[in-house]
């Protein structure tokens, strides 16, 4: 046979279509074909298989644990332990090119035919089974009216005419379609209401056709919504549906399987495991050996008989065979053997057409099914639909190719509409079937017809075939389809399968067993719901951010200040969806990362405010100390060049001495109480005024140097440090928990730029607790990367301040300013407004921004005049004079440039105050900094844009290239100490 044995799929229904001209290459072994096999996401199941069962069951064995917790399907269809009825066949060679086209058609047919008999023949017992569970309640087999052998007639013909819609509807022309199990409890617990509710009716025939007309219309129904969903494309909807509560279904219909066997086989009425215990005698322990001993034999055959594709139907026709040879043998008649319980008594069967008198409308009370079975419906519609998914997904992995799994659904949906209009039940693809007619080469429609016309002549010929056949040839396949079920979901299932998740199949089954099928699926689907929720909860998790640091270009003295107290910024970066599930672990987690400073003996805020002052005052102290040293020793303290010849050497480190440049960006400058956080006392807020880096004096000024009361900038330093929240020692929270730092906290970051959502549960219920829980301890809460959506549902909850918008006044800048009061987004032209009252969280479009929003406010503790940034670099005599004499001052607006991209590289500039942005790397420079050097020195095009930000202009000193070659040659050791200087202030 050819080395591809998957056929594509049909565009037509041409019933025509040959599958042996795909079918070309050299001969394979089995060995070749179980390799060739792709993985599949259905691992055939002796009974859910070979007997037309539901597909969900072998899904799930086809399933790996992987180390993740994820799964894969990893279980060739032929490597199945019950795979044999799928896996026997040997692909056959295309005939040579010289053979006779007519006699290789003439085959084909032949085989399809011959294949046609084997499914036609498998399906028997089960369709006869199938209709003992449908009307397993003892009314409908009462001897005074027994309409078992009429009920089995419906099914065969609703068979039929699934069989028949398929082979015209699907893209699959060796698709099987037959009455499947998926409903069967459904239709049974129909019918056992309606006999319930019709106790009191006198007419038998009544109560029939109530129970004939209601499953109908039922089925009807149910089809009509299936084409619904395919056609509206909603079938991802239906798989929806929780793996687990299927499993524990299955299982169930496992059990109810294996006690329509038992009942079958021997006549006693078992309705429970609890009613087992009435077989252990003597007569039915006899009627159950043969059964039992058939059972053992199909799976053993399942197993051991792969390569033959006639094991099974052999086997089903040699039970009877067998059975009636011993019977005659030792002497006995077909009615000895009804009277010792063998066979099932004869009863009058009716002619065909006496079935349909069934349908009399006039004798249907439909009060006794409707309303009360509508809830079993919708029940029946979500398996079955489920189901079918299932069955077209173990479809497509076997074919190799994609289908669409909503056209599909449409198929199923025709069929099971015209089965019910026929007075016929649910069903489906039965993918076992399916696959064994295309793993042999069948591609002709004739296979599906003749699986049709046996079930046919079942039903046309009056002939009871259980007073004919064996009781224990019909139980040992329900219980070979029960044992299978029970052990692939409540057994194997657990080796394929999270824990949790087999947890929930046993807790659906027992639900099933105990409540009934509706409230038990109920209870299953709402235990799913809760351990999604619970899983969901867990794949949402904060990440700490060791060290945050901003892309701000900063002088080495502002770096040395943020290495020192970059502790206080405590950055977590959000994962997955924030909803109600994971409050409480958010709030522990940031809580876990927050280190607070526990006082030595409670203080009065007017104590605590004495303190600050003083600390303020000696830090101001100290700072101006520092900076006038620093002043005093820049390049070495004199003008002789000499720095950078000791640098060269090695001599001296070019971090031995430090830049006076403070950061003096003004990106984030603070105005009133903006942004500031409320606390317990007016000692967290805002209370001083600053120079901005335009000049603009904001408020009175205290000294040359002033501290602005930034919440905790510079805390006291008694008492002992510990976390906002101390987990439990050897937790999962415990465990990589950073060391607790020598500063206390004062900004948390929350970076959602990877958080998928926010619910209002969360909003409220988790960020509005954290923001208080801060506020209480006079920490800042900062949000980053917030869509729109999450951003309304903060402000809505009063995370964020209801008014306000921070809207980048920058075109095309990259980050957010929310500290120049009244502003005027150039986007929207709306006004910012900032509250006051600083009880509220601020957010940046950027973790970036938001990080150095954070370093911008720990900086601007010490805040100096501007006069004293514009002589941060030219600190000595030599470069004041160079400044004076070669350097040119200038003033760009807002949103210009100092230079762009592309242009020659005339000029370097000195950053006196402003901010400009360097566009290809998302820098920002400040006070301090130098633009422009590398390709001025470089002499080569600059290679980026240097655009002014901020709302004020920004000032610079400019040196051009023709006055940097005449200082060179006016006064070269003043070149040189400019280049020392200017290395110096770059590599700090």
């Amino acid at each position: 046979m050819s080395g591809n044995a998957r056929a594509p799929l049909l565009d037509d229904h041409d019933s025509s279509y040959d599958a042996d001209d795909h079918f070309e290459g050299p001969d394979m072994t089995q060995e070749d074909v179980d390799q060739s096999m792709p993985p599949v996401g259905a691992r055939l199941s002796s009974g859910a298989a070979m007997f037309g069962g539901l597909s969900t069951s072998p899904v799930m064995s086809s399933l790996r644990r992987q180390p993740s917790g994820s799964f894969v399907a990893n279980t060739p269809l032929s490597k199945s332990p019950f795979a044999h009825y799928l896996d026997s066949a040997k692909l056959r060679r295309k005939p040579g090119r010289g053979d006779d086209a007519k006699a290789s058609a003439m085959a084909g047919a032949g085989r399809a035919v011959a294949f046609g008999c084997i499914n036609g023949a498998v399906m028997i017992p089960t369709m006869v089974g199938f209709a003992s569970i449908i009307y397993k309640d003892p009314f409908y087999t009462d001897e005074a009216h027994n309409y078992l052998p009429q009920a089995i007639k419906l099914v065969f013909l609703s068979s039929a005419i699934h069989q028949v819609c398929f082979v015209i509807f699907s893209t699959l022309p060796f698709a099987v379609g037959q009455v499947q199990d998926a409903g069967l409890i459904f239709l049974s617990s129909m019918a056992v209401t309606i006999v319930s509710n019709m106790g009191n009716v006198d007419n038998p025939k009544d109560v029939m056709t109530t129970t004939v007309v209601s499953l109908s219309l039922c089925t009807t129904v149910l089809g009509l919504l299936l084409i619904i969903t395919g056609k509206l494309r909603l079938a991802r909807l239906i798989q929806y549906l929780p793996l687990p509560v299927v499993g524990g279904y299955l299982a169930f219909i496992g059990l109810f399987c294996g006690l329509s066997g038992l009942r079958l086989t021997t006549g006693a009425r078992v309705e429970s495991v609890l009613q087992l215990g009435k077989l252990f005698t003597g007569h039915y322990m006899k009627l159950l050996s043969p059964c039992i001993a058939a059972t053992a034999w199909l799976f053993y055959i399942s197993k051991y008989a792969k390569q033959n594709k006639f094991a099974l139907p052999l086997s089903l026709a040699a039970m009877p065979i067998l059975f009636y040879v011993v019977v005659f043998i030792s002497g006995h008649t077909l009615q000895d053997a009804r009277d010792a319980g063998w066979v099932s008594h004869q009863v009058d069967v009716p002619p065909f057409y006496e079935v349909f008198s069934l349908f009399d409308f006039s004798r249907v009370h439909w009060g006794a099914a409707f309303p009360q079975v509508i809830p079993t419906f919708f029940a029946m519609f979500a398996v079955v639909a489920f189901g079918s998914s299932l069955d077209v997904a173990a479809i497509q992995f076997e074919l190799g190719k994609p289908m669409d799994y909503d056209s599909e659904l449409v198929t199923v949906g025709i069929s099971n509409t015209i089965s019910g209009m026929t007075g016929g039940y649910t069903g489906s693809y039965i993918f076992s079937q399916t696959i064994f007619t295309l793993r042999n080469g069948i591609q002709r429609r004739i296979c599906g017809l003749i699986v049709a016309g046996v079930e046919i002549s079942l039903f046309l010929l009056p002939v009871d075939l259980l007073s004919v056949l064996p009781r224990f040839f019909f139980g040992s396949v329900l219980l070979f389809v029960s044992v299978d079920l029970l052990l692939e979901w409540l057994v194997h299932s657990y080796f394929n399968i999270e824990v949790r998740e087999y947890a929930l199949v046993w807790l659906t089954f027992l639900a099933i067993n105990v409540w009934g099928l509706e409230l038990g699926m109920t209870l299953g689907v709402i235990l799913s719901a809760l351990l999604f929720v619970y899983s969901y909860s867990r794949s949402s998790r904060l990440e700490h951010v060791d060290k945050p640091v901003s892309h701000a270009v900063r002088s080495y003295h502002d770096r040395k200040i943020l290495v020192r107290y970059r502790p206080r910024i405590v950055a977590l970066r959000v994962l997955g969806y924030q909803f109600f599930g994971n409050v409480i672990g958010t709030i522990l987690k940031v809580q876990t990362h927050v280190a607070i400073r526990k006082p030595v003996a409670q203080q009065s805020n007017a104590q605590q405010r004495a303190q600050q002052s003083a600390q303020a005052r000696a830090l101001d102290l100290a700072v101006a100390q520092q900076r006038a040293q620093r002043l005093q020793d820049s390049l070495g303290g004199n003008g002789d060049g000499q720095g950078l010849e000791a640098v060269a050497a090695g001599q001296v480190s070019p971090f031995s001495t430090h830049s006076t440049s403070s950061s003096k960006d003004g990106r984030h400058r603070l105005r009133g109480a903006a942004g500031a956080v409320g606390g317990n006392g007016d000692n967290a807020r805002m209370k001083s005024r600053t120079y901005s880096d335009g000049g603009t004096d904001n408020g009175p000024r205290s000294s040359n140097l002033t501290v602005a009361s930034m919440p905790g900038a510079f805390s006291s330093s008694k008492g002992e440090m510990h976390r906002l929240y101390t987990p439990a020692p050897n937790t999962e929270m415990a465990q990589n928990l950073p060391p607790l730092p020598e500063v206390d906290t004062r900004y948390v970051i929350l970076d959602m730029t990877n958080a998928s959502g926010v619910d209002a549960t969360s909003a409220r219920a988790c960020f509005l607790t954290i923001l208080q829980s801060l506020n209480n301890h006079d920490i800042q809460l900062v949000f980053a990367g917030l869509t729109p959506h999450m951003e309304d549902v903060l402000r809505t909850n009063g995370v964020l301040a209801p008014r306000v918008s921070y809207a980048s006044s920058e075109a095309g800048s990259s980050f957010v300013d929310p500290f120049s009061a009244s502003e005027q987004s150039e986007d929207d032209g709306e006004s910012i407004q900032l509250d006051d009252s600083g009880d509220f969280a601020i957010t940046f479009q950027t973790f970036d921004d938001a990080v150095q929003f954070c370093e911008d406010r720990i900086l601007g503790a010490v805040v100096q005049k501007r006069q004293e940034s514009r002589d941060d670099f030219f600190s000595n005599s030599r470069l004041k004079a160079a400044r004076s004499k070669y350097f040119t001052q200038v003033r760009v607006a807002p949103g210009g440039a100092l230079f762009q991209k592309g242009e020659r590289p005339d000029r370097l500039f000195v950053i006196e105050s402003g901010r400009v942005s360097r566009r290809d790397m998302d820098r920002m420079y400040s006070g301090g900094s130098i633009v422009g050097m590398d390709d001025f020195f470089l002499q080569q095009n600059y290679s980026y844009t240097a655009q002014v930000l901020g709302t004020d202009a920004t000032v610079a000193r400019t040196l051009e290239r023709a006055q940097f070659d005449r200082m060179s040659r006016e006064d070269p050791e003043m070149a040189l100490a400019l280049q020392d200087a200017l290395i110096k202030a770059v590599i700090r």
